[in-house]
Parts: structure tokens; C-alpha cells; sequence
């Protein structure tokens, strides 16, 4: 009916049925709604309801251009954590103890022309600056993570996408080049002030990675599944390019800034290409079907007059009902906390400290950034990419549950094997390489799939108009899994 003194148009659920034919159904169950992915019922901008037929259907994403734009998301949202903690020879370099005399003054650009600058050899006991940065990057990166998800969550409808999106990646673009300069840069007598200095700006961007990840996540929860999905095979495939770019710089470079540069480089670019496939989704016809909708949080109809007004970069939306959306989702989001919690718990900080039983030059130099750092990123790439699968079904989430609990089984079978065999005080039981490789394999295979199937069901067990506020929410359980596994590797390593 129309209103003349509003001059809306609204729809109830039997007349939307009737002008577009394709709709979601939802079921009443103990945990909202469940969504089957159709149409959710909203037109598109720029049309007026007159040209509205019982035909309409969604346009279709020609050349799969959005599912890329969310794929790209997802790999851009977790290069900040992983590109940190994977340049892991070029801190213990620029943290090491250096002679001084070749440095003239207090800030020294290094020449990316000259020969590769020779390494100090490595010290027989780390500094204490290499013991100390490895922990402090962690707290550094997961407190500022969890706590700014935790504000995007409760802010979210007051500050428009647009705002949070274009802010969180300008941010993260000025402090990877800024620290992509400090590569080039001679620290040798500024250690401890290059120490805080790159302390600080892992939190800042961390920050910024934070509202970056929570709005793309908001956005993935309200198209179909397979774009959450999307997102997360983004995701390990921001975990392969590192550990790649980290092996062919061992084995080509030999200059540890140099590397350092590659590093954070690579990340600049990526940024950039992010920044600019935003840009661009706002103009896409698929994009505007999906996320320019609006619905009446008090009667459940459609506006069809909000979808016309502005742009899905620009709306700001009523205050939703967080408790009632935090009752439907909270299994989905438990499984995602407690997949990463287990994950985090174990890797890196546990996995990368278990040695081959056969040293050599080569298993000193590549054991780790292969066994660890590879072989887990394309095993949960791999694992994030078959979510698509979607079996067990959004509707057996106590199966799904059921496999998320026996992942704790990981920690004592990744514990007895060859970890710090210096240090150690228990005895070693899996004594063979083969054993922490197998564990491996299902070890991050099973992270990547059940961490993507718990994020991709989480929203559609609400209303449309709540999805994007879920999809928030459980960006929020996945940081926090994250930084609880943090803390709980180090206290597994204090143990052994």
C-alpha cells in the first residue's frame, strides 16, 4: 500500500512474493531463522517499484567479479598479522647485535643498488630483544584486534561503511609503507626505539585491520554463503603468499633487509589493489541487488523507498537487537572461537619450535618455513576452499560442533613431538618426522573448512536486515579465538 504522507512504499511478505517470485524462506527454530540463500526480496537502486515484474530476478555476478572483489578482501584483512609474523628472519636481524661504526648518524638510508650488506653473524644467545619481540608482537597484534572488533561491533550501525572501509585502508596502506621505509633504514644504533617504534605501529594496524575485517564480514553476511566463503579462502591464501615469498628469499637473498623490503612491499600492493576493487563494487549491479536492501526492524516488511535513497556505502541503519542476534548465532560462533582458539594455541608458536630429527644444513634453514609455515597455510587454504562443500549441513550444527571439540586432541599430539628437544623437560614420544607432518595435514585442513563452515552459517541463522550486524559478530568470535589461542601457546610452551 502507499502511504501519502510519508510518500513510502512498502510490501508485505505476501505481496513481495508475488512482484519478485524468488524469496528466502525462513523456518522458526530454537536459533532464529534458517536462510536457504534465495533472493532476499529487495530491488534494485535506481529502479522504481512500477518496473518491478513478477519475473525480476537477481542479476547474476558476471566473470564472478564480486566473489573476487571478497576474495581479495579476505586476503588483504589478514596480511597485516601474517606478513609480521613470517618476516621473522628479518627482525632477528634488525634486532641482533650489530657493530655500530658504520653508521654516521642517527638515521641511515641503506643503498637497495650496492652489494648485500653483510650480516652480523648470529649471536651465540639471542638478544633480549629477539627473545622479547616475537611475544610482544602477539599481544601487540591480537589485544587492539579483539577490542576494536568489539567497538565495530557496537558502532557499526552509526558509521557509515564507506567511512569505516576507505579509513581502515588508508590507514593500514600509510603504516606499511612507513614501515616498508624502515627496511631501507640503518637501525644499528636505535634498536630499542626501532623496537617501540614497530611495536606501535603492529597496533595501530592492527586497528585498522580490525575494522577492515569486521565491515567485510558484515558485508559477506549478507549475500549468498559462498561469499563468507570467499573470504576465508582469501584469507589462506594471504597466509601462502608470505610463507612463499618467505622461502624464495632464503634461498635467493642473502640480505636480511632486503627481505625485510620484499616483505612489506608486497603488502603496499596489495593494499592498493584492495582499495581499488572497493572502489569499484559500488558499481556493480550484482552488489547493489545484495547489499542495498533495507528492512523495517519493527514489522519485518520491506522499504522499498530506503533502497532508492542512498547507496549500501552510505546508509546508517536502527540500533539492532544484539542479545537476540548474539542467541541465534552463538553456536556457530563458539565453533569459530574454538577452531582458531585451537589453532592459535598450537601454531605458530608450538609447531614452529619442533626441530626435524635429522639435522642438516638444509632441514636447519627450510624444516621450519616449509613443515610449519607452507605446508600449514596450503593445507587451510585448501580446506577454506572446499567449504563450499557445506557438509555437515547448516542444519546438523551439533555434528559440526562435535568435530570443532575433537580438534583439542591437537595439542597433545603436536606437544610430544620434537619440540625445543634442547630445552624440553618430557620426553619426545613421535620420533619421527612423518608423525608431526600427518598431524599437520588434518590439522590445518580441518581449521580451514570448520572455521569457513561456522562462518558462513553464523549469519543466515537470522533475519536479513540482521545479517550484516552477525557477519560482524562473527568476525568478533574468530579475532578472539585468535587472541585466546595466542595466550594458550605460551603457556603449552612453558609447559614443556
Amino acid at each position: 500500500m502507499m502511504d501519502d504522507g510519508n510518500c513510502q512504499f512498502t510490501f508485505c511478505a505476501s505481496e513481495r512474493d508475488a512482484l519478485l517470485g524468488d524469496v528466502d524462506h525462513f523456518n522458526d527454530s530454537a536459533n532464529g531463522y534458517i536462510n536457504n540463500d534465495a533472493v532476499q526480496g529487495e530491488t534494485k537502486v535506481g529502479r522504481s517499484p512500477s518496473d518491478i515484474g513478477p519475473a525480476d530476478k537477481p542479476p547474476k555476478d558476471r566473470y564472478f567479479f564480486v566473489y573476487i572483489v571478497f576474495y581479495t578482501f579476505g586476503m588483504c584483512s589478514v596480511l597485516p598479522w601474517n606478513m609480521f609474523i613470517t618476516a621473522q628472519n628479518y627482525f632477528d636481524y634488525k634486532f641482533a647485535n650489530h657493530d655500530s661504526n658504520t653508521s654516521t648518524s642517527n638515521v641511515t638510508f641503506l643503498d637497495m643498488t650496492a652489494a648485500p650488506i653483510p650480516q652480523t653473524p648470529a649471536p651465540q644467545t639471542k638478544t633480549e630483544l629477539q627473545d622479547m619481540y616475537e611475544s610482544y608482537f602477539s599481544i601487540a597484534a591480537q589485544v587492539p584486534n579483539v577490542v576494536i572488533q568489539l567497538v565495530n561491533v557496537g558502532i557499526k550501525h552509526k558509521v557509515t561503511l564507506k567511512v569505516r572501509m576507505l579509513t581502515s585502508l588508508t590507514g593500514m596502506l600509510v603504516i606499511f609503507i612507513f614501515t616498508t621505509v624502515l627496511t631501507r633504514v640503518d637501525t644499528n644504533d636505535w634498536e630499542k626505539q626501532f623496537f617501540w617504534i614497530t611495536l606501535a605501529s603492529v597496533v595501530v594496524i592492527n586497528c585498522f585491520s580490525a575494522i577492515f575485517q569486521g565491515s567485510v564480514f558484515g558485508l559477506g553476511g549478507l549475500l549468498p554463503k559462498k561469499y563468507t566463503q570467499a573470504l576465508m579462502a582469501g584469507q589462506g591464501l594471504g597466509g601462502i603468499v608470505p610463507a612463499l615469498v618467505s622461502i624464495i628469499c632464503l634461498a635467493t637473498l642473502k640480505n636480511y633487509s632486503l627481505v625485510g623490503f620484499v616483505y612489506f612491499l608486497i603488502s603496499v600492493i596489495c593494499i592498493i589493489i584492495t582499495y581499488a576493487a572497493y572502489l569499484v563494487l559500488p558499481r556493480n549491479q550484482f552488489a547493489e541487488y545484495y547489499l542495498n536492501k533495507q528492512a523495517s526492524p519493527r514489522t519485518g516488511m520491506i522499504d522499498v523507498s530506503a533502497s532508492f535513497s542512498s547507496s549500501f556505502e552510505e546508509k546508517k541503519t536502527p540500533k539492532p537487537p544484539f542479545l537476540k542476534i548474539l542467541s541465534q548465532i552463538w553456536v556457530a560462533g563458539l565453533g569459530v572461537f574454538l577452531t582458531f582458539a585451537v589453532t592459535l594455541g598450537n601454531f605458530p608458536g608450538v609447531i614452529s619450535q619442533i626441530e626435524s630429527m635429522h639435522q642438516s644444513e638444509w632441514t636447519d634453514m627450510y624444516f621450519t618455513p616449509i613443515f610449519c609455515f607452507l605446508l600449514f597455510n596450503a593445507l587451510d587454504y585448501l580446506g577454506r576452499s572446499l567449504s563450499f562443500i557445506q557438509l555437515p549441513s547448516q542444519n546438523h550444527m551439533g555434528v559440526v560442533s562435535l568435530l570443532v571439540i575433537l580438534r583439542l586432541g591437537f595439542f597433545p599430539l603436536f606437544a610430544l613431538c620434537n619440540v625445543s628437544p634442547e630445552s624440553r623437560d618430557s620426553d619426545v614420544v613421535f620420533t619421527h618426522d612423518a608423525y608431526p607432518i600427518v598431524f599437520m595435514f588434518f590439522f590445518a585442513l580441518s581449521n580451514g573448512y570448520l572455521g569457513s563452515l561456522c562462518m558462513m552459517y553464523g549469519p543466515k541463522f537470522v533475519k536479513p536486515e540482521h545479517q550484516e550486524t552477525a557477519g560482524n559478530m562473527m568476525a568478533f568470535f574468530l579475532v578472539l579465538g585468535l587472541a585466546t589461542g595466542s595466550a594458550i601457546s605460551v603457556l603449552v610452551i612453558y609447559v614443556l
